[in-house]
């Protein structure tokens, strides 16, 4: 299961101020915090600044790309900026998060997305609005199949995103999203699939307590990729994830996080977080 991190989002605390401030030191410090804890791409998302998004999505991606050399990704709704982030991102292939199966926006970013050899990630809804449930999310598949023919676009290169909405909104949201995928899986096996884990949790009092129990039953259901926010608490899951699915060196990765001192998650305090944190210097 892909780990890309969602925690540089100007929704989340203390972001937005590091990029009003061109903080380099900062970002790159978040950046390798995550990349310690797991990540294995990272999502870029500064939506929330509406008059200076692409300037501020482009500093961040030279920022970072001084420095790191895993996937970065754009996080927005505006077509534009995902195609002056391809044009300007050089770590290995890009994500584009998102676009939906509107046909406007399909013909304004998939040929740049073909271009650049980027991934992309494609949202269940189309013009006709956010779906209701798992039936009208299946509806989206011919959609979502037609865009894979007609631009000649690799599976390996697509997530479907079935749309987790917060189970403080849709307390099914959850098992809507786990059977949209298993019944697409059965369909077209070949599809990808990504789920932003942040999402089921929010408004939620203990967010890491049911973002956790959410990976264990993504995982379960052969998910391909999450997207949340890692922390010391929630990371020790991952190798445990990959131990309990087979994932070759699973059970070997996470005894060696044990040997480490990596899996105490009960442990909130500075002490443990600098286990993680002491060889950031070296990443």
């Amino acid at each position: 299961m892909r780990i890309i991190s969602g925690r540089i989002n100007t929704s989340l605390d203390g972001i937005s101020d590091i990029i009003n401030a061109r903080d380099e030191a900062a970002l790159l410090r978040i950046a390798k915090e995550q990349i310690a804890l797991g990540a294995q791409a990272i999502d870029l998302n500064c939506a929330t600044h509406l008059h200076t998004e692409i300037d501020d999505m482009l500093w961040m991606i030279d920022t970072l790309q001084k420095s790191v050399n895993i996937a970065l990704g754009s996080d927005s709704p505006n077509p534009e900026l995902h195609i002056e982030a391809l044009k300007r991102i050089r770590t290995p292939k890009p994500i584009i998060n998102s676009t939906s199966l509107e046909k406007t926006r399909i013909q304004g970013l998939v040929p740049s997305v073909k271009e650049y050899n980027a991934r992309l990630i494609v949202l269940l809804h189309d013009e006709s609005g956010m779906p209701a449930g798992v039936e009208d999310r299946l509806r989206l598949l011919p959609k979502a199949e037609k865009l894979m023919r007609d631009y000649k676009l690799d599976y390996g290169d697509v997530f479907l995103d079935p749309l987790m909405f917060p189970v403080a909104v849709d307390e099914e949201s959850g098992m809507i999203f786990l059977k949209t995928m298993r019944q697409i899986k059965k369909l077209e096996p070949r599809f990808q699939f990504i789920c932003g884990m942040d999402n089921v949790s929010y408004g939620m009092p203990e967010i890491e307590i049911l973002n956790i129990a959410m990976m264990f039953m993504l995982a379960g259901n052969d998910m391909d990729a999450v997207m949340l926010s890692l922390t010391p608490q929630n990371a020790p899951y991952i190798p445990a994830i990959h131990a309990l699915t087979a994932r070759p060196e699973g059970v070997i990765d996470y005894i060696d996080f044990f040997r480490r001192g990596k899996l105490n998650v009960f442990n909130r305090s500075k002490e443990f977080e600098e286990v993680w944190f002491k060889d950031l210097d070296q990443i």
